[in-house]
């Protein structure tokens, strides 16, 4: 019987993802920096599941969130830092 975290993720959904990554700028790097973060393992090794919630929050950003685009080495503009 498979476990719904051992089935992998689907041809479909990583087109998606690189769509969103390409959209929103985001290097590779910083795309597993993120999957080991939320889901304790790079990007390549996440299951369906969790590909789809990889999705949804990929979906839900407008642009590339301010961590992200820190870690890109992209700087804040006074007054609007943490």
């Amino acid at each position: 019987m498979m476990n719904l975290h051992s089935i992998r993720s689907t041809a479909a959904q990583l087109e998606y993802v690189r769509a969103l990554q390409y959209k929103l700028h985001l290097p590779d790097a910083l795309l597993d920096n993120h999957c080991v973060s939320t889901f304790a393992k790079p990007f390549a090794n996440l299951s369906k599941r969790e590909c789809s919630q990889l999705l949804e929050q990929m979906v839900a950003w407008e642009s590339l969130p301010a961590e992200f685009a820190r870690a890109k080495g992209q700087v804040d503009l006074p007054g609007f830092g943490p």
